[in-house]
């Protein structure tokens, strides 16, 4: 990944085999819900360190994984999970803010939830 993340979150990937990223799009917001809450339902009591988040971009769901690289096991498992979905890429900009909202969010705790109404900007 070639932007330049917060110096805690390298940090932090490194010691446990890189930066995780993958996001996924969606055909409907029902079938992007489902997804999220299965990865969150999969990732909640685990030990590695991994958030989720479900967004849109230009009316487009969106469901992207993002934290410190688990074992090859569990990127499988999350990748069947997540199969319904086509999986994208997306701009710098909008990869930068969403490591910085996860950034944020572990500041605050080990489990955070933030709910937004749609409109909510995350991008500058």
């Amino acid at each position: 990944m070639s932007l330049e993340q917060p110096e805690e979150i390298l940090h932090n990937a490194a010691d446990h085999g890189g930066p995780f990223f993958e996001a996924y799009t969606y055909r409907t917001d029902r079938s992007a819900r489902r997804a999220y809450f299965r990865v969150e339902d999969a990732i909640r009591d685990s030990e590695y360190y991994l958030s989720v988040l479900r967004f849109s971009l230009g009316r487009v769901p969106h469901v992207a994984i993002l934290g410190e690289e688990p074992p090859e096991t569990v990127v499988q498992r999350l990748r069947a999970i997540l199969k319904q979905g086509s999986r994208t890429e997306l701009p710098p900009h909008i990869i930068q803010t969403l490591w910085e909202r996860r950034l944020a969010a572990m500041q605050q705790g080990s489990w955070v939830e933030g709910h937004y109404r749609p409109g909510f900007k995350v991008d500058p």
